[in-house]
């Protein structure tokens, strides 16, 4: 079920006006790209594109993982570097339950940080009830600041930096990720276990 109102939330027009959408409360309501959390993926995605995308860096496979990059599909990508989509493995209209836009902020932190606050001064204006929760701590690879909106039906929505340390696979960037609850629950206690 797709809500008649969407929130759009592209990294370059973030100062944009969203008073008309105080009322929002599901991240269902918000677009990265042009796509939300509860989208099915074939409707931007085939299907050969999909399984030639899947990731296999989970040891449990309730949900699989695609990341897409400019140019590898019809997905046109105008404000993020990265879009990382997660969706049931069973599920074969691959509804999304997890959204992540990502922007790539090389040996840059500082400018992550300050498109960070921005966003989250935006999300603020449009959830005045919903308190952002500091969830800074140290990955594998590296330091991430974030902030957290939890919604009352448990979904999130998470603003990060990732500070990564010298690697080379992993690169410092930005991430607005919108995730409902069953898959933030999955990626806590089953994903990497």
């Amino acid at each position: 079920m797709k809500s008649i109102m969407r929130i759009f939330l592209p990294l370059l027009f973030l100062l944009f006006s969203f008073h008309s959408f105080s009322k929002a409360d599901d991240i269902r309501e918000f677009e990265i790209e042009g796509i939300s959390v509860g989208d099915s993926l074939i409707d931007h995605i085939s299907l050969n594109k999909i399984e030639e995308l899947k990731e296999s860096y989970y040891t449990d496979n309730l949900y699989t993982t695609i990341t897409v990059f400019p140019g590898e599909t019809k997905i046109e990508l105008k404000n993020y570097d990265a879009l990382v989509m997660s969706f049931l493995s069973s599920d074969n209209k691959f509804k999304l339950q997890g959204l992540s836009g990502i922007v790539i902020y090389k040996k840059n932190i500082n400018d992550c940080k300050k498109k960070r606050d921005e966003i989250v001064d935006v999300i603020n204006s449009i959830f005045s009830n919903i308190i952002p929760k500091n969830n800074d701590f140290y990955a594998v690879f590296g330091n991430v600041e974030s902030l957290e909106f939890h919604f009352k039906n448990k979904d999130m929505a998470v603003v990060a930096c990732y500070d990564y340390d010298p690697h080379p696979t992993h690169t410092d960037h930005l991430r607005v990720s919108l995730n409902q609850k069953k898959f933030l629950n999955w990626i806590e206690n089953k994903a990497y276990k």
